[in-house]
């Protein structure tokens, strides 16, 4: 009994070591491929904005960016306009609730003039910032930041965690019983070589 008992536990072992080296190298794929993707629509709407956004930020007018975050703004794609002190002017209702009076993404953005980008957590909520800095006479004036839904990463993550778990079960359900056999089988067969020996 001991020998089934650490037979199974030695493929039990295999299995998930094998398993979840496996889920991990599947989960960093996977959150690679989905963080391409963010970034991508993050790009093409935080550049395309940025184009609109200048010359309105230039003049101080308000009216006209508002009516901009108010067209491009969704549910799961908030934006944010910050000044050249980075303090913020502008928001989509969604993201005004959950923002902090200052962005350290759109701080280096404008301190920089280059675009920040990665994942970050507000209000517990994951989210993909791209935040690129407004120019005007070829100086910082501020900076436009755009913040889409990255909820689904962790999703994703979690599903193929939780789907590896089954397999993981199933599999040492299938090694255990294919343990059990194959030390029964020795066992009888030993047994009967045993028998056929004294009887000799």
């Amino acid at each position: 009994m001991n020998v089934t008992v650490r037979l199974v536990a030695a493929l039990w072992l295999a299995a998930l070591a094998v398993l979840g080296g496996s889920t991990y190298f599947q989960v960093a794929e996977e959150r690679g491929r989905l963080t391409q993707d963010l970034e991508r629509r993050a790009v093409l709407l935080g550049e395309g904005l940025r184009e609109a956004v200048e010359p309105a930020a230039s003049k101080g007018s308000r009216v006209v960016i508002d009516r901009l975050l108010k067209k491009f703004g969704r549910p799961d794609q908030g934006i944010a306009v910050y000044d050249r002190v980075a303090s913020l002017v502008t928001a989509t209702p969604e993201m005004a609730l959950v923002l902090p009076a200052s962005l350290p993404e759109a701080t280096e953005a404008i301190t920089s003039g280059a675009v920040q980008k990665g994942l970050r957590s507000l209000n517990s909520r994951q989210v993909y910032v791209y935040a690129t800095p407004l120019l005007h006479d070829d100086k910082p004036a501020g900076a436009l930041a755009v913040f889409l839904d990255a909820s689904d990463l962790r999703r994703a993550e979690w599903e193929r965690w939780q789907f590896n778990a089954v397999r993981f079960l199933v599999l040492a359900l299938a090694l255990s019983l294919i343990a059990w056999l194959v030390v029964r089988m020795s066992v009888t067969c030993a047994l009967c070589t045993w028998s056929l020996r004294s009887a000799n």
